[in-house]
């Protein structure tokens, strides 16, 4: 998780937290542990056998980095990192707030079934927050398996049936758009 509450609940981001200060989860209120360093991506992790629902998932350095990178690459003044929505219990990667809407971002690095990819877009529009998935490299770099991709495909006027990415290694958004399916067209 990138962000952790203090000991007055203040939440606080791992890239500014201080070593010497005692940090809680925002979901289960267990103490965590600030890592960071040189090569360790700044983020707050559970210690061993802690049971919470909310944070549990472990993420890998490529997760951790993309969420960082996606926060830069929003506007920071309308961007929150992993907020907590109690009424629905989730939290999306980042919540970006403007004038016209509220949407969760999802950076989706690992498989998800449409069953847990269909709750978290209930929950959402539930508050009226508009769901965006942004695939990671492991995503990106199936070309052939578009099948596993399919369930993450939207549409708009613009770009048609279209896929987001984001590539850590370059820090840009990718959109594929103009999808057509090669099977039932003449």
């Amino acid at each position: 998780m990138l962000t952790a509450n203090d000991q007055t609940a203040t939440l606080t981001v791992a890239t500014t937290a201080e070593r010497s200060a005692a940090y809680f989860c925002p979901g289960c209120q267990a103490p965590v542990i600030l890592k960071r360093g040189l090569k360790v991506i700044a983020h707050f992790a559970h210690r061993a056998k802690t049971n919470c629902q909310l944070f549990a998932e472990g993420e890998t350095d490529a997760h951790l980095t993309g969420k960082w990178q996606l926060a830069a690459y929003c506007e920071p003044t309308q961007v929150e990192l992993e907020p907590y929505l109690p009424v629905i219990e989730q939290r999306p990667d980042l919540l970006l707030t403007t004038s016209m809407r509220r949407i969760a971002i999802e950076y989706q690095c690992s498989p998800i079934t449409i069953a847990q990819l269909d709750a978290r877009n209930r929950g959402y529009r539930q508050l009226a927050i508009e769901p965006c998935w942004i695939l990671g490299d492991t995503y990106r770099l199936k070309l052939t398996k578009l099948g596993q991709m399919d369930k993450f495909l939207r549409y708009s006027d613009k770009y048609g049936w279209h896929l987001l990415f984001w590539c850590t290694t370059t820090g840009e958004l990718e959109i594929w758009a103009e999808i057509r399916s090669i099977f039932g067209d003449s």
